[in-house]
């Protein structure tokens, strides 16, 4: 696969090499130049396929991650017994 790449990128540099009008002493920047464009073909034949919302990393099924809504803010307690004693007031009034 390695001669491959080398191959193609050499061509590519040879394309270059034409289009300039043969110059000499450039090899370096056409080898460079041509191995750009050949990287950059390969990732665009590969394309960034969707994240499956519902698999992990390892591709095992997970549930639905509840902190994102949280954003880290979590209840002090005096909040947590300012609520609770609001629950009970309610339901006091409310009979239940």
């Amino acid at each position: 696969m390695r001669d491959d790449l080398e191959q193609r990128i050499r061509e590519r540099a040879f394309g270059i090499w034409l289009d300039e009008g043969r110059p000499e002493g450039r090899d370096k920047i056409h080898w460079d130049k041509a191995s750009e464009l050949v990287a950059k073909e390969d990732n665009q034949k590969s394309p960034l396929r969707p994240a499956d919302s519902n698999l992990g990393p390892t591709r095992e099924p997970v549930e639905p991650s509840e902190a994102a809504g949280n954003r880290g803010e979590l209840p002090t307690q005096k909040a947590h017994r300012r609520r609770s004693a609001f629950l009970q007031h309610m339901r006091l009034r409310l009979g239940r």
